[in-house]
């Protein structure tokens, strides 16, 4: 064997990082331009798999007739390396491009068209890539007797290479070098697998002509190759729609960012790394290979069945993991533990899908130099099957059947898969074995309709607590799944009182708690109450609806659009908080529009007055990307003479640079921003505005609007009856905000920083702390931008701020724990401006006052 032979394995390796490295990449890429919407995901994967599968189909009709395996590999290689480097260019110059005339198209045509050249851009470089294994195939692993155990070893490392590839890209590459240096760096490291094989590759014997080991019937090898390929097919479906099962219910346990997707991906390539391995060798060694493969499938579909019975208990083997490290949980810390839970629930059936692949090899191949054939007709037929196995898991299994039933739906097929197999294995006398796998899908059918709960899979949340006899802050109302997501509505009880939080995949999108309450109501009406006539109104997320609602008081607006990516929340919104929003939806100025809300300001043609992006903490994953400037300047573009966008920004979970750049990337794209606090309560949030004409107030304008019956009830349902109460939530704007912003780098979407470095925040309440901290020491005074103030509203002003000042060092005593401190600061407060305990006696006494109250046996003056 030659040096290129020896090396040519490890090789595999590094394609197999880079591979992944420009998958992770290329998707978030994707992502920015086109939208984080189901089918924009979709559509971006079954370009991603249909390259690679027509790639190994390609070189399978090519393979007996390479003169050098490796060579060709290295070619493809070069491909792939330098398809990657186009990319980016290409990617864009498409971006140019739809800027350019995406606006004279219908949206959904506009977007179907982008979809189609952004698969266009990928597939040069996916199809070198899907013929790779087949080449390599092709020249180590000629011999029939060893063809098993040789693919199962390439496939193994290549995807062992992916799972360092997820790792690399999620903790370093992508917060350090950037997409476009992700791309950069694995184009370059396919280039340099190329160089070497290139180089060593002078010296290899040419590949000897096929030589017949084993006669068979004519028609007897296509049959054997056709059945196979049409059995890793269904593999290949059931696979993946198993990661995006997987993914859905490991979200509710270990949240949605972007990290523990990583963890399920790795522990997921880890298993099919391990299964392809061992897969290799048992079929090798055994008489009739077909038997490993139908075994592994029949023991995939038991194994669902266990995952059913074992998902409760991921809550328990995240603590039983955490107690290895008595020193306590840090970042690092916390995805080992995730990882190794992860391995517990999903790595056996992870394994036996690796088994299936070189299983089918052995089991076809019969005569010696055809592997390449072989491998390349099996391997596209399995990553064919992805396709429609994301598809029908997202858009058909979850609908019908829950996310549990989606499950069972999928590892019935795997038995069928097994029953095939049997069948063709066996003799005659020995097919009735096949009723085995096929009598196990029944079972699992019968026990998840008759036997477990329908939820099963979820009742180890907090969601469930209540239902399994616990004493729970929490009660489940409503669980519905869906394919953009599994939408849950609890009702909570806290020292807030009790109150409702709507939730997607376990993330809080909106709720009735008072700072939530505030906050939608502030986040409609403090950008209108700024701008002098807002008529057109963009919302981004809907939410409870709450602050659609807001908008619409104002009767100047004649326009409201919500862009919602989930369709599900506006129908539980419009029926489950319609105290909050109105049934805002019933009035004809709002339409609704089902579309990721980024792709919507980079495709729409309209121009709004005002753009209110109510999005999701961007420490979850895909969402960072509504807080770029990049986004930030998209926002501009859309806005008329004289718009605003407002953008709602948590100070929780988010270390102090991320909060910082978020504020320097909003005052990079406007010439005036402002940072404004909702001090009316103890809460997490902040709302950041960018305006695109002058840095003053109109007084007059704020107290013509607040006159307005439907605008004075809906600031009075919060507690706010002057322009005083409104402009005291200011902080600091322009100038000002330097001194919060300071040198960090802005938050761009080639380096999406914020996402990686926020979810490794695992200190809520000290991130709020700090950040509030920062929030509190940047404040200014909003008196210099005042203008049409009427006499004495300004020393008025001066007056509230004062208080203000004092009630914020509460604030902050609170957090830290010291009661005395802030009881003694409220009330100071209350002292120095006494109309400032309107908004405290809507949402009643703070805590740190009931407290008080309480433990004098008081009795509370509001």
């Amino acid at each position: 064997m030659g040096v290129l032979s020896r090396l040519a394995p490890a090789l595999f390796f590094l394609s197999g990082l880079a591979g992944l490295l420009l998958q992770v990449a290329w998707f978030r890429l994707l992502a920015q331009s086109l939208g984080g919407s189901l089918a924009a995901t979709t559509a971006v994967l079954s370009a991603f798999m249909a390259g690679l599968a027509a790639g190994a189909w390609w070189m399978a009709g090519r393979a007996r007739r390479l003169s050098s395996g490796l060579r060709t590999y290295g070619f493809l290689e070069a491909g792939a390396g330098a398809a990657a480097l186009l990319t980016l260019p290409l990617l864009q110059a498409l971006d140019r491009l739809y800027g350019a005339f995406g606006a004279a198209l219908p949206p959904t045509i506009g977007l179907g068209a982008k979809l189609l050249l952004a698969a266009a851009v990928l597939v040069p470089a996916t199809f070198c890539m899907g013929g790779t294994l087949p080449a390599l195939c092709q020249a180590l692993a000629a011999k029939p007797e060893t063809a098993g155990t040789r693919t199962g070893l390439l496939y193994a490392l290549n995807t062992w290479g992916a799972v360092a590839g997820t790792l690399l890209a999620l903790f370093w590459a992508l917060p350090l070098l950037g997409l476009s240096g992700t791309v950069t760096a694995a184009a370059l490291i396919d280039l340099a697998v190329a160089g070497a094989v290139l180089a060593l590759g002078r010296r290899e014997v040419p590949t000897a002509p096929p030589k017949t080991l084993e006669p068979e019937r004519p028609g007897e090898g296509p049959a054997r190759l056709g059945l196979f390929s049409l059995l890793l097919f269904g593999v290949g479906l059931a696979g993946l729609g198993y990661e995006v099962l997987w993914t859905r219910i490991l979200a509710f346990y270990f949240g949605s960012g972007a990290h523990a997707f990583g963890v399920t991906l790795a522990i997921v390539l880890t298993g099919l790394a391990l299964g392809g391995f061992v897969g290799g060798r048992l079929a090798d060694r055994s008489r009739r290979p077909a038997l490993v493969f139908a075994g592994s499938q029949a023991l995939l579909a038991l194994v669902i069945g266990y995952q059913l019975l074992r998902f409760p208990a991921v809550p328990d083997l995240l603590l039983f993991f955490a107690k290895w490290f008595p020193g306590g949980v840090d970042f690092t810390r916390l995805v080992i533990v995730l990882l190794l839970a992860a391995a517990v629930i999903l790595l056996p059936a992870a394994v036996l899908m690796g088994v299936a692949l070189p299983a089918a090899v052995r089991t076809v191949i019969r005569h010696e130099g055809e592997s390449g054939r072989v491998v390349g007709r099996l391997v596209g037929a399995n990553t064919l099957g992805t396709i429609p196995g994301a598809i029908l898991a997202a858009w058909l299994l979850i609908p019908l059947f829950g996310t549990q039933g989606a499950l069972v739906a999928l590892a019935v097929l795997n038995a069928l898969v097994a029953a095939a197999a049997l069948v063709f294995a066996l003799e005659e006398g020995g097919r009735r074995l096949a009723l085995l796998p096929a009598a196990l899908a029944v079972l699992l059918v019968g026990v998840q309709l008759f036997v477990v709960h329908p939820q099963r899979v979820y009742q180890g949340t907090d969601f469930f607590a209540r239902e399994r006899g616990e004493d729970s802050a929490q009660e489940l109302l409503l669980l519905k799944e869906s394919s953009h997501g599994t939408v849950s509505l609890t009702r909570i009880t806290d020292s807030r009182g009790t109150w409702l939080s709507l939730s997607v995949d376990a993330v809080n999108v909106a709720g009735t708690s008072p700072p939530l309450l505030s906050c939608q109501v502030l986040q409609g009406q403090l950008p209108l109450l700024l701008h002098p006539d807002p008529k057109r109104v963009l919302h981004v997320g809907f939410g409870s609806g709450g602050t659609a609602a807001a908008v619409l008081t104002h009767p100047s607006v004649e326009l409201l659009e919500v862009a919602e990516i989930n369709p599900v929340i506006p129908e539980v919104s419009m029926r489950e908080f319609r105290d909050v929003n109105g049934g805002v939806l019933d009035d004809p100025r709002a339409q609704v529009r089902f579309v990721d809300g980024r792709n919507w300001v980079l495709s729409t043609k309209e121009k709004y007055d005002v753009i209110l992006s109510d999005s999701i903490h961007p420490r979850y994953s895909g969402n960072a990307n509504l807080y770029t400037v990049d986004y930030f300047r998209k926002c501009r573009e859309r806005l008329a003479p004289g718009g605003l966008v407002s953008t709602w920004l948590p100070i929780y979970s988010l270390s102090p640079d991320s909060l910082r750049s978020i504020v320097k990337s909003m005052a990079a794209a406007f010439p005036h921003a402002s940072l404004w606090y909702l001090n009316s309560t103890v809460n997490e949030f902040v709302v950041l505005i960018g305006r695109t004409e002058g840095p003053g107030y109109d007084v007059g304008r704020i107290a013509e609007a607040m006159v307005i019956p439907s605008v004075r009830e809906s600031l009075a349902s919060v507690g706010l009856h002057s322009p005083q109460a409104v402009l005291d939530f200011h902080v600091a704007q322009d100038e000002q905000l330097l001194a919060l912003t300071g040198d960090v780098p802005l938050h761009e979407d080639d380096l999406p920083w914020v996402e990686f470095e926020s979810a490794a925040v695992l200190d809520r309440a000290g991130s709020w702390r700090v950040n509030f901290a920062q929030v509190v020491n940047a404040r200014a005074s909003v008196i210099p931008f005042l203008r049409d103030a009427p006499p004495g509203f300004a020393e008025d002003m001066e007056r509230w701020e004062a208080a203000t000042t004092v009630q914020l060092q509460g604030q902050r005593a609170f957090l830290r724990g010291n009661m005395a401190a802030a009881s003694a600061a409220f009330d100071e407060a209350l002292r120095l401006n006494p109309e400032d305990r309107e908004p405290w006696e809507y949402f009643g006494p703070p805590p740190w006052v009931r407290e008080r109250l309480a433990a004098a046996g008081e009795r509370s003056p509001h």
